[in-house]
């Protein structure tokens, strides 16, 4: 029988921060759904916790399949229209 399939992206994003606290740079680390590179990662983390010390420096992808059946789709998806 046929599935529905769908592959995601999880960015694993490494970079720095300035901790004005402490007056250093520490580490940072966060996860994001989708395909990043560093620059748009860096953009991203920026906009979303306010924050324009931030610096992604590697981005890991951790990329994953999963298929359920058509049955089970209809079952359990949300109807948007």
């Amino acid at each position: 029988m046929r599935k529905i399939r769908r592959t995601f992206n999880l960015s694993k994003c490494y970079g720095s921060r300035y901790n004005y606290d402490t007056e250093e740079f520490e580490d940072y680390y966060f996860e994001v759904m989708g395909n990043y590179t560093p620059k748009r990662a860096t953009n991203y983390a920026r906009r979303y916790f306010k924050d324009n010390s931030i610096q992604i420096f590697n981005v890991e992808i951790e990329s994953s399949m999963y298929a359920i059946s058509p049955e089970d789709f209809l079952k359990y998806g949300e109807r948007i229209k």
